[in-house]
């Protein structure tokens, strides 16, 4: 006896838990569309703010119109909420979703009493299906109003505010500086063995010191597409430009002799770039890089009232390749801010241009030709590099080693800049 009233009693126990277990079960709604949009208002018209994929589950929360107003999970990991139109999803608790309240009403306060409902059977059929009918017609609700949504909605916080995902926005263009620190390689070596080469072939040494290409400042921009949240694709272009003055005095009687030496590097990679997001706001990138370089000179020595000049303008094409690490920031829906760090390979050969010689007495000749680097005598002992445009190849006595010239934009660099997101 008392095990039958053990068991009862477990019974109960299990249905009370099973009915609390059903009352806090939250209506849940599942994207059937391709990709669903989550709008900012109950309107076509509204923008949207998030874009769910097929088979996702959204909190229900309450309907307005053919809008239902539900709870999602940003990529950030944020809760926020929208509005999705009720043909991109299905409800899987339909009674629940339309029914005027989450609280289910006894089923005393809705059925005739046991001792009625027996004596409406008794009496004859015909009063037992009009009951039916009328059960069945409160399932045939009107769309609820405004005035029967479930609960109120609840406007974004500040703190969750949610952004468009990148789905929503595919298309960017963004503004972008930084600085470039290169070797410079053989217009380095052309500047300072010019200095060095007259400081030996005069035997005067000058009080200055010649100052090399290193760092160039870097200004760009970049029109991109987002494939998924995950990948990005653009094309980008830079701009690159450096020179530097160097003038030395060399003291000999009656008057001093000036070298200036004025070296100048410009760029303009065009890069076809694609970039890789593990997380939101970290990414990976890598380009392949098509440069239009120049390498200009101008070499002028003037000793009292007489100058010679050097005037030099070439310009290549070639190839280079840059490895990305970023970290971007929502500042807005539609504006991100973003920082940074390259390393780029670009060793740049065949620069072909025009050297101008020219002198105070009024003479003046022009050299077409590839840019070289070579070796120029001082001695049997003594040699420097010079850097010029020659028409062949140096093969002059007292000239060694002469190679087409090169220019290393090999390197690191820094930028940051905005990014446009429409």
């Amino acid at each position: 006896m008392q095990s039958g009233k053990l068991s009862v009693f477990f019974l109960i126990i299990t249905l009370s838990f099973s009915w609390l277990g059903a009352q806090e079960t939250t209506p849940q709604l599942k994207v059937v569309a391709e990709m669903a949009n989550i709008r900012l208002q109950p309107s076509i018209t509204s923008i949207i703010i998030y874009q769910a994929p097929r088979d996702s589950r959204l909190k229900f929360i309450a309907k307005t119109g053919e809008w239902y107003q539900v709870e999602f999970q940003t990529e950030a990991g944020e809760k926020a909420q929208g509005y999705v139109h009720e043909s991109l999803v299905v409800a899987l608790d339909q009674e629940l979703l339309t029914s005027p309240t989450t609280s289910p009403q006894p089923e005393s306060k809705t059925s005739p009493p046991p001792s009625q409902k027996k004596e409406t059977d008794t009496q004859s059929s015909t009063p037992v299906v009009k009951a039916e009918k009328k059960e069945k017609k409160p399932k045939e609700q009107p769309v609820p109003t405004k005035e029967q949504v479930i609960s109120p909605a609840k406007p974004p916080s500040p703190t969750t505010r949610p952004y468009p995902s990148p789905s929503s926005r595919r298309f960017g263009f963004r503004l972008e500086s930084g600085l470039l620190y290169f070797s410079g390689d053989d217009v380095n070596a052309g500047t300072t063995g010019l200095a060095n080469f007259y400081r030996d072939k005069s035997g005067i040494k000058p009080a200055e010191t010649v100052t090399q290409i290193h760092l160039g400042p870097l200004f760009g921009g970049q029109i991109s597409y987002d494939l998924t949240p995950q990948v990005r694709v653009g094309l980008g272009l830079d701009y690159l430009q450096k020179a530097t003055q160097n003038r030395l005095t060399f003291n000999r009687e009656p008057a001093a002799d000036n070298l200036i030496i004025r070296p100048e590097i410009k760029a303009f990679p065009l890069r076809l770039f694609i970039s890789l997001f593990p997380h939101p706001h970290l990414y990976l990138g890598g380009s392949l890089d098509f440069y239009t370089a120049h390498i200009n000179y101008h070499y002028r020595l003037e000793s009292g009232d007489s100058w010679v000049s050097w005037q030099g303008e070439s310009t290549t094409h070639d190839l280079g390749l840059t490895g990305t690490l970023g970290w971007q920031f929502n500042l807005a829906p539609y504006l991100d801010f973003f920082t940074e760090i390259e390393g780029q390979y670009a060793q740049l050969n065949n620069f072909e241009g025009t050297n101008i010689y020219q002198e105070s007495s009024g003479f003046k000749s022009e050299e077409k030709g590839l840019l070289y680097l070579y070796q120029a005598q001082v001695s049997a002992q003594i040699t420097h590099p010079l850097l010029f445009i020659r028409a062949k190849k140096p093969t002059e006595a007292g000239v060694t080693e002469a190679h087409p010239a090169k220019l290393s934009l090999s390197g690191v660099a820094f930028r940051l800049g905005l990014r446009f997101r429409f």
